[in-house]
């Protein structure tokens, strides 16, 4: 339906439009004739559908994420080592005297 890389939301159509053309994809019009299509039963069906798709995606990219930091040691020592300078009182201290100016 609308890609990012493809497409920009246009506030004053509020629709999301080609970065070619510049033609309509998608309006409040278009989410309308949907439910009028397949009703709140299909639409939740979708979203749940979506919901699931998404999950999967993200389960999949922290797999593989994680399998990658524990094959290369000198990554998990990496992460250590910014793990203390973010938790140290030192760097707490700083972001304090931050905020307070």
């Amino acid at each position: 339906m609308s890609c990012f890389r493809t497409t920009f939301y246009a506030e004053e159509k509020d629709a999301w439009c080609d970065l070619k053309s510049k033609a309509e994809v998608l309006n409040p019009g278009t989410f309308q004739s949907i439910f009028n299509s397949i009703g709140v039963w299909g639409l939740a069906s979708v979203d749940t559908i979506l919901g699931h798709m998404i999950a999967a995606e993200l389960n999949f990219f922290l797999h593989t994420i994680h399998s990658e930091l524990i094959q290369d040691r000198t990554n998990l020592e990496n992460f250590g080592k910014i793990s203390k300078t973010l938790n140290s009182s030192e760097l707490i201290g700083k972001v304090n005297i931050l905020k307070v100016k």
